[in-house]
């Protein structure tokens, strides 16, 4: 790849064989708004994989994540969103609703593995997606009413996050080779009885990429919206 700095991260001359991640940390919207903002650049045409992304966190957030102890969990989550989670969904046909009160992931890894753990007696649509929080939160998330917890909602829990296989499955329903035995233990009965926690918010976090489809002569196009 040979982009310019400006094309949603800086400029880059290089072969990519996996996925290539740029970090920053910049000043966002001040203490306690949006603790990190993320999401792919550039995906292969094809597969609609990513080839590069990028990740803002939060300069004035970081100190009190990090004191708190969900500052790991943060940039895994941050993460997620690069590989795709929300952000390719629309592009893969996997977000049925989105922005209705009912939005939900239709990937049947996902839908099993949700089944698996507890999700077989939801009288809902499977898998469910977040319906609150404004833009960058709803449609791009698990829904916090019913995953609690799970690292993959839009807000962390100052304690555990456990990444669920229902996670790891929906990466398989975008287009990924996953492994669901390397899962975090997480079943939606048990995250539910836990009760009361503190709970962050992690604001208008999601970044609605990508920007750019790269086809295997290396043609870079600009993704119709």
């Amino acid at each position: 790849m040979d982009v310019s700095s400006g094309s949603c991260h800086g400029a880059m001359q290089e072969t990519v064989d996996d996925l290539v991640i740029f970090v920053e940390v910049s000043p966002i919207d001040g203490p306690g708004g949006t603790l990190g903002q993320a999401g792919p650049c550039y995906i292969r045409g094809g597969s609609d994989l990513p080839i590069t992304g990028q990740m803002t966190l939060d300069e004035d957030d970081l100190d009190d994540a990090d004191g708190l102890g969900i500052l790991d969990d943060l940039i895994l989550h941050e993460m997620g969103h690069v590989l795709g989670f929300g952000t390719l969904w629309e592009i893969r046909s996997l977000l049925t609703g989105g922005g209705t009160n009912d939005p939900y992931f239709t990937g049947a890894q996902a839908i099993s593995a949700f089944n698996d753990i507890g999700g077989a007696s939801y009288s809902g649509n499977a898998v469910p997606v977040e319906n609150t929080g404004g833009s960058g939160t709803r449609d791009g998330h698990w829904r916090d009413s019913e995953f609690d917890s799970e690292l993959m909602t839009g807000w962390l829990t100052v304690g555990s996050n456990p990444l669920s296989s229902v996670s790891i499955a929906s990466f398989g329903d975008v287009g990924y080779a996953v492994d669901l035995s390397a899962a975090d233990g997480f079943s939606l009965s048990l995250s539910l009885m836990v009760g009361p926690q503190r709970i962050v918010r992690l604001g208008a976090e999601l970044l609605h990429a990508p920007e750019f489809r790269v086809d295997p002569a290396g043609r870079v196009m600009k993704v119709a919206r």
